[in-house]
């Protein structure tokens, strides 16, 4: 969904200190990290995949798929609510219809709440199976996206050992790029940033499916070492809902783009979520913007209250 940065990367590449992430590779399920900070250390990295994860491979919204899952269920459940009434499924101008006939009006009009209740109900069931939501977009337009906030709160615990090493990194590192005042949790949300901008951008599939899947989960973004805007955001999420169970997490969607507002001290400098607060987080990259900073498009965009903010529960 949140496909392409075009207007947001010039602004980004323009930076002095663009985030660089100086190596990668990977030993089977172990991954190796070497990424320079804006001060000019470099941090070293080795993690372990987690051996599994509870979120199943995630698929593209299709509304023919959903169409088509919905309708082959309602048959099978039609058939066993009503064994002695006929059913027949056909698709007509792009659109299912099941079609029946009954001599009894009364049996006709059950059976037509029935299976509209059953309809809203295998609907139902296939957005959360595959990790949607019905929603509206920044412009108010229905849509169907993924439960970025679900997704956080489930895979936030695989993220528990990277989260912890991520921490031990920092700690041995000098504390340069924080005001020397700034707390520990804020520098090591800093840090954890600068990880996170330093893996490569990569736009993902389109609509159409032809470049493959439009989002991938944190552990997908790891070990392929990519990410697009929404990507990277639930794996910074993820990680600093591992670190701070209790830390206020806003998932903030502009058009075209996607980043982080955290209810941590806020700073005299610090850009803010409009009327909510929570201090924001430019987490696509490729360029460097320490917490409380964020490109011009983007605020842009939060200027004009073309934003969504979607909260992570504790």
């Amino acid at each position: 969904m949140l496909r392409t940065c075009v207007a947001l990367l010039l602004t980004l590449l323009s930076q002095p200190m663009p985030a660089k992430q100086l190596a990668f590779y990977s030993q089977g399920a172990v991954l190796h990290y070497q990424w320079q900070t804006p001060d000019g250390q470099v941090l070293r990295l080795q993690s372990k995949l987690p051996p599994q994860t509870q979120v199943p491979a995630l698929i593209d919204w299709r509304p023919a798929m959903a169409d088509a899952y919905v309708y082959r269920a309602l048959m099978q459940d039609a058939a066993t609510q009503y064994p002695a009434q006929r059913f027949e499924l056909h698709r007509q101008n792009g659109q299912w219809q099941m079609n029946y006939q009954v001599a009894d009006a009364a049996l006709g009009s059950e059976i037509s709440q029935w299976l509209s209740q059953q309809r809203t109900q295998r609907w139902g069931e296939y957005l959360t199976q595959h990790y949607f939501v019905q929603d509206q977009d920044t412009l108010g337009q229905a849509v169907v996206r993924y439960d970025y906030a679900r997704l956080v709160q489930t895979l936030a615990p695989e993220l528990a050992t990277l989260a912890t090493q991520l921490q031990a990194v920092t700690e041995q590192a000098k504390p340069q790029q924080s005001p020397p005042n700034a707390d520990d949790q804020r520098r090591l949300i800093g840090w954890m940033l600068d990880f996170v901008q330093s893996i490569p951008y990569r736009a993902l599939g389109g609509e159409g499916g032809s470049r493959g899947l439009s989002f991938l989960l944190p552990r997908q973004v790891l070990a392929q070492n990519v990410g697009d805007c929404d990507s990277k955001m639930v794996l910074m999420a993820a990680l600093l809902r591992s670190r701070f169970p209790k830390l206020p997490l806003q998932l903030v969607l502009v058009p075209n783009h996607a980043l982080l507002a955290v209810g941590m001290a806020a700073q005299a400098e610090d850009r803010q979520l409009p009327n909510q607060g929570g201090v924001l987080l430019e987490v696509a990259g490729p360029g460097l913007y320490p917490p409380g900073q964020v490109a011009q498009t983007t605020q842009m965009y939060l200027d004009s209250g073309h934003f969504q903010a979607i909260e992570v529960a504790q």
